[in-house]
Order: C-alpha cells, then sequence, then structure tokens
C-alpha cells in the first residue's frame, strides 16, 4: 500500500510489519537490545498506524520512550524484570493480528 505523509510518498506492507514485529517478539534478550534501534523504527510506525495515544508511546513508561532506554548503555534497565516490561508492553501494545 502506499500512503502520503507530509507530501512524500511511502509503500507499507502490513505482512512484512507483521512479519518483523513476529521476529523481535520471538528474539532473545541479547538480541532484542542489539536490534533496539530497529525496534523503535518498528514501534514508531506501528503506533502511528494504530493511531496510539500518545501517553501509550511517549511518556515515562511510553514503549517508544523505553525503547530508547535500551540504545544508550548508561540508562538501559538495570534490572532483568525492566527489560521483561519493556518487552511485555512491546508484544501486547505493538501487536499486529
Amino acid at each position: 500500500m502506499k500512503y502520503l505523509s507530509d507530501g512524500l510518498v511511502y509503500e507499507l506492507s502490513y505482512k512484512e510489519l507483521r512479519a518483523s514485529y513476529r521476529e523481535f517478539v520471538a528474539m532473545d534478550d541479547e538480541t532484542f537490545v542489539a536490534n533496539a534501534i530497529k525496534a523503535v523504527h518498528l514501534a514508531c510506525i506501528v503506533s502511528f498506524l494504530k493511531e496510539l495515544p500518545i501517553e501509550t508511546v511517549l511518556s515515562d513508561t511510553g514503549i517508544v520512550h523505553e525503547l530508547i532506554h535500551l540504545l544508550d548503555e548508561n540508562s538501559r534497565p538495570d534490572a532483568l524484570i525492566s527489560l521483561e516490561r519493556i518487552r511485555k508492553n512491546f508484544k501486547e501494545i505493538l501487536e499486529l493480528v
């Protein structure tokens, strides 16, 4: 499907987005963190398409905000439980069926 955003034409495949989402959900923690920048990109696209509320995306507990912490070694979650929460939120909030 093609769509316009700010006068630019983009192509989007729901099937490819869903496959990418499923790849992220299936990753182990180390691989997920190593691919955090791609996870943020996917989260942005899916959040936009699903018209998620800004609080769900960008607030202190928003999925994009939490994923960005994974990009900076100095602000990564110290406890595994934090990464587990991020991954759980990623799976539930960004789910594509």
